[in-house]
């Protein structure tokens, strides 16, 4: 199957206060960044978790939207 696809869909569907998780990262890729923030927050999310790395801190930080995972990678 497709990863990302998988991972967007499940992005598209967050409702106001869920928290988006996901695990099978990578440290060499980022699963998360500034895109995926803004679309998580304009759905209402509370934040996300994962097992994986992250890009886009500042951007990510900015938003203040509340982001946990493995570390920053790019």
């Amino acid at each position: 199957g497709d990863a990302y696809g998988i991972m967007f869909r499940a992005l598209d569907e967050l409702k106001p206060g869920e928290v988006y998780i996901t695990a099978g990262g990578s440290p060499d890729y980022a699963l998360w960044g500034g895109l995926m923030s803004t679309r998580a927050m304009r759905l209402g999310a509370a934040g996300a978790v994962f097992e994986g790395m992250h890009r886009d801190t500042r951007e990510i930080v900015n938003l203040k939207f509340p982001v946990f995972s493995l570390g920053a990678y790019a």
